[in-house]
């Protein structure tokens, strides 16, 4: 069974990772007793090359949306970053609001939000390069220091997985929004 603890321990403390090349696909489907779970469906595809991970096209079908990721998290020496490119498509933003009860986003009214940047995993700094919305509203570098400054004081808790929990998520929603 994989679980946070484990996957963390492979990918940031365990040298094993350095030793093994292929490609892995992890496929994970929702029990349908389980309805307060974000994720729905998700399918990541990874592959090992000489200790760097890549993320090939992954999926992750969340509650009001389609979570697209690839990017690659590479290590050199102690430095470990993470390269990534996450289109969030939503298809009923309500219903992704809804699940971490919030009602409204009152800035913008969007269908897609795209990122793109890196996180270094051994200080818990994030750098967002570009952010935009339905493709055609950018974000200024102003902006995105705003939401780096935003998530590192929300997320920044020495792990890589802290993005996952719901409580985390919704306080970043309300602090952005």
């Amino acid at each position: 069974k994989i679980n946070k603890k484990n996957l963390h321990n492979i990918l940031i403390k365990n040298k094993l990772i350095n030793k093994i090349n292929g490609k892995i696909t992890f496929i994970y489907n929702r029990n349908i007793n389980k309805k307060r779970k974000l994720i729905k469906k998700s399918i990541i595809n990874l592959s090992l090359e000489n200790g760097n991970l890549i993320i090939n096209e992954s999926q992750s079908v969340i509650k009001g949306a389609t979570l697209n990721l690839s990017g690659d998290f590479s290590k050199f020496d102690n430095y470990r970053k993470l390269n990534f490119k996450v289109l969030f498509d939503f298809n009923d933003i309500n219903n992704f609001l809804k699940h971490f009860s919030i009602t409204t986003i009152t800035k913008n009214n969007f269908k897609q939000l795209n990122v793109e940047g890196s996180y270094n995993v051994v200080s818990n700094r994030i750098n967002f390069d570009k952010i935009w919305l339905d493709n055609s509203v950018k974000f200024n570098d102003e902006d995105l220091g705003f939401y780096k400054r935003s998530f590192e004081k929300i997320f920044n808790q020495n792990d890589i997985f802290d993005f996952l929990h719901d409580k985390k998520i919704k306080a970043f929603i309300n602090e952005i929004n």
